[in-house]
């Protein structure tokens, strides 16, 4: 799939989602990602369409299909330098629930590279008994294509 195809696709669930104002929005948030190149948030976008598990088989199919076009272009992202830009991204762009933002928030934690220039006991005394915020940033981060 390229990113004309990627778009059409995205056309098809923009039909068939129309009733589902959230939806149409992130699929608008996912062609304009497509559209410039932002393929890190276009994964992102994926990700809030795809939580959503009751899905009519047509609307699986395209999903799935974008999957795969998503995933390739953030993989193509993490393994250039893109990374260095990832790192500079704001926490903000993880779309972590709010205890887990304003958690990093207090610790001074701005962007994706301070966090993972943490050590593991500066993470856990950051975070200090909410364990949970921890495994939600690491696999936040993954999509990124950082395996943490």
């Amino acid at each position: 799939m390229n990113k004309y195809e990627a778009l059409i696709c995205t056309g098809k669930l923009e039909i068939l989602l129309q009733d589902q104002e959230q939806m149409l929005k992130e699929i608008h948030q996912l062609q304009s990602c497509i559209v410039g190149n932002d393929y890190v948030n276009a994964g992102i976008c994926f990700y809030e369409l795809w939580k959503h598990s009751e899905w009519s088989e047509e609307v699986f199919q395209n999903l799935k299909e974008l999957s795969k076009f998503v995933t390739t272009e953030n993989r193509k992202v993490a393994a250039g330098e893109s990374k260095d830009i990832v790192t500079k991204r704001s926490i903000e762009d993880l779309n972590l629930s709010v205890r887990a933002y304003n958690c990093l928030m207090r610790a001074g934690v701005r962007t994706v590279g301070d966090y993972l220039n943490l050590n593991s006991d500066e993470k856990q005394k950051m975070v200090g008994k909410n364990k949970k915020i921890i495994p939600e940033v690491n696999e936040k981060l993954k999509r990124f294509g950082f395996g943490i």
